[in-house]
């Protein structure tokens, strides 16, 4: 197999995003994949019955419409078939077993109209916490899109006010703790619960109140969206750029050996024996 720039192990779509970028400046890229299908989290298949395709993990898109490196590429990803059906209204719904049920609306005022059906407080308090994000927005989104810093600078910066330790203060409560001190009701704190667990932290995990202060605000900020034909075009538009740019995406090619030459990775060795190098 021949040679390229660069040569990456295992096709999810963060390894495509990657690729598709490093394509974009000038690099030819190999993605190598051991399952018949690429995509990782962003897998669309059938499941069910024939043409019933299912999105087996991530669905709906939210925050990769902050990316600003994925805004940039998105207009050049659309051309090799993404294209996304965007959330104008109604969000997503929250059904409880009294009451209407919650639903999470671009607006945030329509939000809390859905949300005052359980409790007024609750939902001055949720506004409150959209409205504190706008402090915090652009933090999130460079930490968020560079390479990371020392955990100590978010203490150092803001220990030294009561305001600052306050926040830090919610900060290390879990979804749990963060839940039962900022809303009284019941079905709100679920829902509340739902949001703060997002990235996939268990309930009564430290350090994790912070994610509420980010994922909800973040709906009604950069909106949520899919791609049309499942989630798994959002991988195959970037492999399709890579290809378009003088790459290829392997899959059915399990990688069992990196090639070490001095120190240093030169490229990788499948199970069926084939050895790529990446000149790079």
């Amino acid at each position: 197999m021949s040679d390229y720039d660069v040569v990456i192990a295992g096709g999810g779509h963060n390894a495509l995003a990657c690729g598709a970028y490093l394509a974009k400046h000038g690099l030819s890229v190999c993605v190598v994949e051991r399952n018949p299908w690429y995509g990782g989290g962003t897998v669309t298949r059938e499941v069910t019955l024939p043409g019933f395709k299912h999105d087996l993990f991530g669905s709906a898109h939210l925050w990769i419409h902050a990316n600003p490196y994925f805004n940039e590429m998105r207009p050049e990803f659309e051309q090799h078939g993404l294209e996304y059906i965007w959330s104008e209204d109604h969000i997503e719904g929250h059904p409880n077993t009294t009451g209407p049920g919650i639903i999470v609306y671009k607006d945030i005022d329509k939000t809390c109209d859905s949300i005052a059906e359980y409790s007024k407080q609750d939902a001055r308090r949720y506004k409150e916490i959209c409205e504190e994000f706008i402090e915090i927005r652009d933090g999130v989104i460079k930490g968020m899109f560079s390479p990371p810093n020392p955990p100590s600078y978010v203490w150092a910066s803001m220990e030294n006010n009561p305001a600052g330790l306050k926040r830090l203060r919610e900060y290390t409560l879990s979804s749990r703790e963060f839940a039962l001190e900022n809303f009284e009701n019941e079905h709100v704190r679920v829902f509340i619960m739902g949001w703060a667990m997002a990235p996939q932290i268990l309930p009564d995990q430290e350090m994790t109140g912070q994610s509420l202060y980010i994922m909800i605000p973040g709906v009604h900020e950069f909106g949520q969206a899919i791609p049309r034909g499942g989630s798994m075009m959002l991988a195959v538009s970037m492999a399709n750029y890579i290809e378009a740019h003088g790459g290829k995406v392997v899959t059915s090619a399990t990688v069992t050996r990196f090639i070490i030459e001095n120190n240093r990775c030169r490229g990788l060795e499948t199970e069926n024996g084939d050895s790529i190098f990446g000149t790079r």
